[in-house]
């Protein structure tokens, strides 16, 4: 499972490399980051999601810029098709990013080639791999960050009573999470809140792992899914509503859908 251990660790570095972890893995291991994420610490979460940088860094970038990254890309024609072909954003970024030469070498690879959105997802990463190490290195513009307070940073914003009651706050004062913990794990009923106060995630923990029947919501408080959790996983049928409405069942068999 991915925590925020090891980032919370390394403080501002850390939370620094989560952000862009965010941009760094395909999308469906990102949407399970923010889900993972958002129940373990949606505060740290809301942060992070407030500094996501987009692809749109690297459309923004100028043409010196933009030829460094191509540059440092193995198959860097290829690459850019995967990334661009088909996008909103290829016609303008090409014939105004690119040098002449290179504007014919593209348009030829991109006629040859069929994307799948896996290899654009894969395609972007390498390019958002080699934009952050020329960032890095000081050779593409410093990306701004709103670093959060250090209680948010090591995960010390929180407040438990003396009978082990949990409760976590938005920086507006509502709820984010809220539940009991004994020697420091979660235990029986949690709730977990959006950032705009209606509800995640009702659910039950044992000894720091999720258990038994869970329901979960859509930020506009309509029902998400519902089923059990058998030692941190999904087990058993689930049933499932997607976001048109329309609702179905998977069964799951320790995490694994079956």
């Amino acid at each position: 499972m991915y925590t925020l251990t090891k980032h919370k660790k390394r403080g501002a570095d850390g939370f620094k490399d989560f952000v862009k972890n965010l941009e760094l893995f395909p999308s469906r291991t990102v949407r399970d980051m923010i889900m993972i994420t958002l129940l373990e610490d949606p505060v740290y979460l809301k942060w992070a999601l407030q500094n996501r940088i987009s692809f749109d860094y690297f459309f923004n970038l100028e043409i010196d810029e933009v030829l460094k990254t191509y540059e440092e890309l193995t198959n860097p024609l290829m690459i850019f098709a995967f990334a661009l072909k088909g996008t909103p954003e290829e016609k303008d970024f090409i014939e105004s990013k690119l040098p002449t030469p290179l504007q014919r070498q593209y348009w030829e690879e991109a006629e040859t080639r069929d994307v799948s959105f896996e290899q654009r997802d894969t395609a972007r990463i390498r390019i958002m791999e080699v934009v952050f190490k020329l960032e890095r290195l000081g050779e593409l513009p410093k990306i701004s960050w709103t670093i959060p307070p250090e209680g948010v940073l090591n995960g010390s914003a929180y407040t438990i009573d003396t009978d082990g009651n949990f409760i976590q706050l938005y920086d507006d004062g509502k709820t984010a999470l809220k539940g009991m913990v004994e020697k420091k794990l979660r235990v029986g009923r949690w709730e977990h809140y959006y950032p705009n106060g209606e509800l995640l995630a009702i659910g039950y923990y044992l000894s720091g792992e999720k258990v038994d029947e869970w329901t979960f919501y859509y930020p506009d408080g309509s029902l998400k899914s519902k089923g059990r959790y058998h030692s941190d996983k999904k087990h058993g049928t689930w049933e499932e509503t997607d976001k048109a409405g329309n609702k179905y069942t998977l069964t799951f068999e320790n995490g694994r859908i079956t």
